[in-house]
């Protein structure tokens, strides 16, 4: 057995290695313990047989080596369980403040396919400690470890930033993956019994392919801070600042290319127009309060009373505005109700914001009901994302189709020149005919990205950076002819996605333990 130790200023790492085997063994950051844990792991998948085989640094390795010296800790396992031909390094550059560590996997093995592999993390351990999580604007799970916290993003859209916290009462440790070009990932958290876990996976580049080597992107950094999530969120600040590619050209008054009079509107209300017979009972859920009966014109004469009431700048977003139902037979939103003009007409006259929802991710698998030419079938079904297996990655909403199903929106693959088109003409369409401010494009910054397996599109399968990269190149497209006063925005607040949106619809702030880290 030998050890090797990384110390820093308030901090030390020790690790431990044997002949087949190698792990992290303890240390500190502060208050906050280190404890035993493995330092990556990996599945791997078997292209003849579809087996599935989890190896991590404990796993018995045919060799580990290690080299060590003044700038770097490298670490390389070779042949796990008998696997020929596979090799996983993993390198931590070492300074003063902090661990960074990268990944590369060389897999030259022609039966398996590395399908992810983890970014190094610690085990944390403490008596008492507080945990920041990047959910929404950011949140702050007090006593964290006796009061238990779990979450996963292989089950929901929720991390919205790439770095987490976990301190005591003066100081702790700061995980950030840091990637210049944000990549498909999957993160967990875990706080129990006074420990902490923090997941964060890199889905391999060119999953489902025997003998796929490649470097995993961005970096993982492990630093100390003293103080709070405000502490930890000013590292993280200064790799965005210093190399995010996402981060759009910003000077005192927030961003030069966004219409002041944007900047300025204190109030953004939302709701619908009334559902037309063809539409039936299909609505956005969240307005599903809304449903007292109204007059036909409500929607859009009750915003202008709101507006005189406040004596303030109001923008408006507003659903229904087309002929089909919501969240059925997408991408089709035109055309528009001859009634929306009109009220939208008296909305800008009273100086209100018009902007219109569409869907700017789904393709609706029925929307064949509608009697549409194109139709997911004949066009949308080649463009769809889809998981190892071959399967269409779609969401069952409640909303139902001409015939009684259900609503099933298919996410379409961001890299889609097909799509893109779509929506850049649809955009194009809403700016020259209706009375509109700007365009709603739900759903981009809302979505987690998920590994696209679909060997006829044009990206790497698996991992990388092709789903913000696809959104942006999409949205770059669209912006060239945006209207010069004109607002594009979208759902949540991915990072990702901060050049291609003046701004995003925030909705989701609303838990008591949110912090503004995001802002």
């Amino acid at each position: 057995m030998q050890k090797y130790t990384v110390k820093g200023v308030n901090f030390e790492v020790d690790f431990e290695v044997l002949k087949c085997s190698a792990s992290i063994l303890s240390g500190r950051f502060g208050e906050i313990s280190v404890l035993k844990s493995h330092l990556f792991s990996a599945i791997l998948k078997n292209t003849a047989t579809k087996e599935y085989k989890e190896i991590t640094s404990l796993s018995n390795f045919e060799c580990v080596s290690v080299s060590d010296d003044e700038e770097n800790i490298s670490f390389v396992f070779e042949n796990p369980d008998g696997l020929s031909c596979l090799l996983f390094r993993i390198t931590a550059y070492k300074s003063e403040k902090f661990l960074e560590w990268t990944a590369e996997v060389i897999n030259e093995n022609d039966n398996w396919s590395v399908m992810s592999i983890s970014y190094p993390t610690p085990l944390l351990s403490a008596d008492y400690f507080d945990l920041f999580i990047p959910v929404n604007c950011g949140r702050v799970i007090k006593n964290a470890g006796n009061i238990g916290y779990y979450r996963n993003s292989d089950k929901e859209n929720f991390f919205y930033m790439s770095y987490f916290a976990v301190y005591g009462k003066t100081d702790g440790v700061y995980i950030g993956i840091e990637d210049p070009k944000p990549s498909i990932r999957r993160y967990s958290v875990e706080a129990k019994e006074s420990k902490a876990t923090i997941g964060a996976e890199f889905y391999g580049i060119d999953g489902t392919k025997a003998a796929n080597s490649f470097s995993v992107n961005g970096k993982c950094k492990w630093q100390y801070f003293s103080g709070d999530w405000y502490d930890a969120t000013e590292i993280y600040k200064e790799f965005v600042y210093a190399k995010a590619e996402w981060l759009p050209t910003v000077d005192s008054d927030g961003r030069p290319d966004t219409p002041e009079k944007f900047k300025e509107i204190p109030v953004w209300v939302y709701d619908y127009l009334p559902n037309s017979e063809y539409q039936r009972d299909n609505r956005p859920k969240t307005l599903s309060p809304t449903l007292v009966k109204k007059s036909q014109d409500h929607w859009y004469k009750s915003a202008i009373e709101l507006k005189k009431a406040l004596g303030l700048p109001l923008a408006y977003h507003v659903y229904n505005w087309h002929h089909i139902p919501f969240n059925i037979e997408y991408p089709h939103f035109w055309p528009p109700k001859p009634e929306f003009n009109e009220g939208a007409k008296e909305l800008r006259k009273n100086g209100i914001y018009v902007f219109p929802y569409i869907n700017a991710l789904s393709w609706e698998e029925n929307d064949f009901e509608g009697g549409h030419e194109m139709t997911f079938e004949n066009t949308g079904c080649y463009e769809a994302v889809t998981d190892e297996e071959g399967n269409n990655r779609t969401t069952v909403y409640p909303q139902t189709t001409i015939s009684g199903n259900p609503s099933r929106l298919a996410r379409i693959c961001p890299t889609s020149e097909k799509w893109h088109g779509i929506i850049e003409n649809l955009t194009r369409k809403m700016e020259k005919e209706l009375e509109i401010d700007g365009i709603y494009y739900d759903q981009v910054s809302a979505t987690s990205g998920r590994p696209c397996y679909n060997e006829k599109h044009s990206h790497a399968l698996g991992g990388g950076s092709y789903w913000t990269d696809g959104f942006n190149k999409m949205m770059k497209k669209i912006n060239r002819k945006k209207p010069k006063d004109s607002f594009y925005f979208s759902e949540c607040n991915a990072e990702g996605y901060m050049k291609s949106f003046d701004g995003f619809l925030t909705w989701v702030w609303a838990s008591a333990d949110e912090v503004p880290a995001f802002p």
